[in-house]
């Protein structure tokens, strides 16, 4: 939702641009838009804008590129550029090539304006609705980031709380059958009631961890973490996950140089070599917990 709302606006922005930039220029700004490259351009920017979202992670970059190519062909294209901009800043951190595509946009756009020969002034308004794509983008990134990061942190705490309401019904039935045998849970105890022994195998045992137990404990912060950052643990979560700096950088909306630097801060902290100890360690710490 967030997504299509900045499109929107930047489409209008567009617009405005295309209308206004006629204008100045003394044609008919109206005649420029339903004039035949007009809509074409049109009809293609929203295409590839809604082709963007159709297509996987791998192949987001390719709608607005391709787009930035076909705009070449005719003058309309270029005040549709910051659309383009806009969906090409969406792989900024994704790993591979994909997330050169704003550059390769910015490359298109200024072809285009050699092309084309433009008035200043058109050159300008193009120029503050990529401004307002970009802005627009990277707000809604860091926006989804965060929210992304609240829903891995509410998964956690409901599978905690699972956990521990799993764990309490153990600790419940255990003291169910200490109130009724009148020994202690996993050792032998000797019944009131009957006068008889009661062996510690019919007694659930406090030393044998409860499956719920070790759950609870892989999504628990180990006291061996608790010197690092919110932001530094969910970088160590990364590394132990198999990620490279790259995908860490993709998945945590963050910059590779941020990662780097955040791995260097946990291995000094922890006093760890390398990201396979640092790996080691952090499941090391959760199952054995």
């Amino acid at each position: 939702m967030e997504r299509m709302t900045d499109k929107c606006a930047v489409f209008i922005a567009c617009l405005v641009c295309l209308l206004t930039g006629n204008a100045l220029a003394g044609e008919a700004g109206g005649a420029a838009l339903l004039s035949a490259p007009g809509v074409a351009m049109v009809l293609l920017a929203i295409s590839a804008a809604a082709l963007e979202h159709a297509l996987p992670a791998r192949l987001r970059a390719v709608a607005p590129i391709a787009y930035g190519v076909v705009a070449l062909a005719a003058q309309p294209g270029l005040y549709f550029m910051p659309l383009a901009l806009y969906d090409a800043m969406r792989e900024i951190h994704e790993p591979g090539v994909v997330r050169g595509a704003p550059g390769i946009v910015a490359g298109l756009f200024v072809v285009a304006v050699v092309a084309w020969r433009p008035q200043f002034s058109s050159i300008l308004l193009v120029l503050a609705s990529c401004g307002l794509a970009t802005l627009l983008a990277l707000r809604t990134n860091r926006l989804l980031a965060r929210l992304g990061t609240f829903n891995r942190i509410r998964d956690d705490l409901a599978l905690r709380t699972r956990s521990l309401q799993d764990r309490n019904r153990v600790l419940e039935a255990e003291l169910h059958h200490v109130q009724h045998a009148g020994g202690a849970p996993g050792t032998a105890g000797f019944s009131a009631a009957s006068g008889t022994s009661v062996c510690s195998s019919d007694l659930p045992s406090m030393n044998a961890p409860a499956e719920a137990d070790l759950h609870s404990a892989a999504f628990e912060r180990p006291a061996a973490f608790s010197c690092l950052t919110d932001r530094e643990y969910e970088v160590a979560r990364l590394v132990a996950d198999g990620l490279d700096n790259r995908e860490i950088a993709a998945a945590a909306y963050m910059g590779e140089g941020t990662v780097r630097n955040h791995i260097s801060s946990i291995l000094s902290k922890m006093q760890l070599s390398n990201r396979t100890q640092l790996a080691v360690s952090f499941w090391r710490a959760h199952y054995e917990a």
